[in-house]
């Protein structure tokens, strides 16, 4: 998930596993963004960002760590421990369109 940080607007997101594969078509999707810099955690597939631009650093992702907890929250099949289970690719895709649309739809590219 892209959030920016100082308006804390979505910018984007993409659903798959976490492996660098994903994160090239996840960074695809939002590269027409202009971005100063990338705050992320220390996760490998990471490092295809250019050095410059990329900050590897928990005080900096706290925006897009309040975003995932706020997702967690409003939607049960994110929760960690659940009944509620996602069974369908579509349903999850769904339930981020609902949690996006009410005060992202503007600045969302999916």
């Amino acid at each position: 998930m892209a959030v920016e940080r100082a308006t804390q607007q979505i910018k984007g997101f993409y659903v798959g596993s976490r492996n660098t594969s994903c994160f090239k078509k996840f960074f695809e999707k939002i590269s027409h963004l202009n971005v100063k810099t990338y705050a992320t955690d220390a996760w490998k597939a990471y490092n295809l960002l250019t050095p410059e631009k990329h900050i590897t650093d928990k005080f900096h992702t706290y925006t897009v760590e309040r975003t995932n907890r706020l997702l967690r929250h409003y939607l049960a099949r994110f929760s960690r421990k659940t009944y509620s289970i996602s069974k369908s690719f579509d349903m999850i895709l769904y339930s981020l369109y609902l949690f996006c649309f009410p005060h992202y739809l503007p600045s969302i590219f999916f």
